[in-house]
């Protein structure tokens, strides 16, 4: 399975569209940690929801 933030690296995902896995996520598609879910360390997300407009920069900083 690939995760949200290698889906927006690979670009058959886009940042925006974030809300959708999130809602997944709350529905039960996965028992992993939001922040795995989405592909994110800790920090990573922590930054995400303090600060909603860094997730295109985390999503930069995954690509190789």
């Amino acid at each position: 399975m690939c995760t949200f933030i290698e889906k927006c690296v690979s670009g058959t995902a886009q940042p925006d569209e974030v809300d959708y896995y999130i809602d997944q996520w709350h529905t039960g598609y996965s028992d992993l940690p939001l922040h795995t879910y989405l592909g994110m360390s800790w920090e990573e997300y922590k930054t995400w929801v303090e600060s909603p407009d860094s997730l295109p920069l985390i999503v930069d900083a995954h690509k190789p």
